[in-house]
């Protein structure tokens, strides 16, 4: 069976989350369905120009075509062998938007190829051999009130109601937001490219990485299952490379175990100017960092250490006419850098990290404001030259005298405390 030319809205009210509206320029069906048994079995579907629209009229998604084998869906269970698609596009972007010029819609995909798709209607769960995404293409946003217009996108494309905060975790997307339990053996993105662009406030960040690849194996939010092992790759800024390989093991809701390595190497800090600008008080004006990151998390519990490198590292404090939003710091990060600096004019440091992942005290902030200038001090005090002791001390002598003060009359004031070695 053919069909050219088919149209139609669900009006609000109909069916529950559903009000939009469906073009599909051709179908082809071959199959069969039997009234009694509430089966349909098709051996093809075929879809060409798909178009997905909001109640209102905007466009949700557009595609090429859709192409599924096998197909088969009873009171059970609904099942294909094979489904591939086309180019599609997700959620046009207002013209004048930023990065208009380069991303007219939220995502773009080449191709994506669905392997074995099994769902049982009873236990509410997923079962996929395989996912292929060619070619995906993102831009996330974070406006000047600090809103993401994807979840609005998102929302109108599902119908749930705005939630009235937006997720600020991927495991919570993955896991307690979903209603229905899933596996997928093997995952895959291939030449992938993410942009990440921020106006919140003064903010004027963007950092695009480029030549995304990603493995998963074992991709799933069933609690006792073998963990997913991971491997990710990628160029931020199109220049540099990251790449991080190993284990993540869901345990249950909101609780994980991870065993991750990885290494960051030429990556431009320029990006970056906005937020330690922020963070620290200093506008980054050359630099590239490599780094190996080891990462362990045991029920929520992360210890992760960093071996960083900043090489050519140049700062100075932020100006007035930098426009760049500043936190006060304590620690006089130019002066710091310069004495940490070698032949080379590269800067060498540890950094570990610790903390539970759904603390809310553990942020972006905290790892790149605080526990970095403890990084940098701790790797001060370990060279313990002269100059860089002296300098150290009077200006972190500010921030430390209280607890100092503290720790030397309480070992005063101890009775019959043992003499200090």
């Amino acid at each position: 069976m053919q069909l050219q030319g088919v149209a139609g809205c669900v009006p609000r009210g109909y069916i529950k989350r559903v009000d939009h509206c469906v073009a599909v320029e051709n179908i082809a069906v071959d199959g069969s369905y039997s009234a009694g048994e509430a089966r349909l079995t098709l051996a093809q579907l075929q879809l060409q120009k798909i178009k997905l629209l909001s109640g209102g009229g905007r466009q949700l998604v557009q595609g090429d075509s859709i192409t599924v084998t096998e197909f088969a869906s009873d009171r059970t269970q609904l099942r294909f062998l094979r489904a591939e698609t086309g180019e599609f596009e997700l959620f046009d972007r207002r013209e004048g938007a930023p990065e208009y010029h380069r991303h007219s819609v939220i995502g773009r995909l080449a191709g994506l190829q669905v392997e074995q798709f099994g769902y049982d209607r009873g236990a509410r769960q997923v079962e996929i051999a395989g996912i292929d995404a060619l070619r995906p293409r993102l831009i996330l946003t974070r406006d000047r009130e600090g809103e993401f217009p994807v979840l609005q996108e998102v929302a109108a494309l599902t119908g749930a109601e705005r939630a009235e905060k937006p997720l600020t975790r991927a495991a919570d997307a993955v896991t307690s937001e979903l209603s229905f339990r899933y596996h997928i053996r093997d995952f895959n993105i291939r030449h992938g490219t993410f942009t990440w662009v921020d106006r919140q406030g003064q903010y004027r960040a963007r950092l695009p990485i480029r030549g995304i690849y990603l493995t998963v194996h074992n991709l799933s939010n069933l609690p006792h299952h073998p963990p997913s092992v991971i491997l990710f790759n990628g160029r931020p800024g199109g220049f540099g490379e990251i790449q991080l390989a190993g284990t993540i093991d869901y345990l249950d809701t909101q609780k994980w175990n991870a065993d991750l390595t990885g290494y960051i190497v030429d990556t431009n800090l320029i990006p970056a100017t906005p937020y330690m600008a922020k963070l620290l008080g200093y506008k980054i004006l050359q630099g590239q960092l490599d780094a190996r990151l080891d990462i362990q998390i045991r029920e929520n519990k992360v210890k992760a250490y960093a071996d960083m490198e900043l090489e050519k590292i140049k700062v100075r404090r932020v100006r007035e006419d930098d426009q760049l939003p500043v936190e006060s710091t304590f620690i006089p990060l130019n002066i710091a850098l310069y004495l940490l600096k070698d032949g080379q004019g590269d800067v060498h440091f540890g950094m570990p990290v610790s903390g539970d992942l759904y603390d809310p005290k553990f942020s972006f902030s905290f790892i790149f404001s605080d526990l970095l200038q403890r990084a940098i001090l701790e790797a001060l005090f370990s060279y313990f030259t002269p100059i860089g002791f002296y300098t150290l001390a009077k200006f972190a002598w500010g921030a430390f005298a209280p607890s100092v003060s503290i720790r030397l009359f309480s070992s005063r004031a101890a009775p019959n405390s043992a003499p200090r070695p």
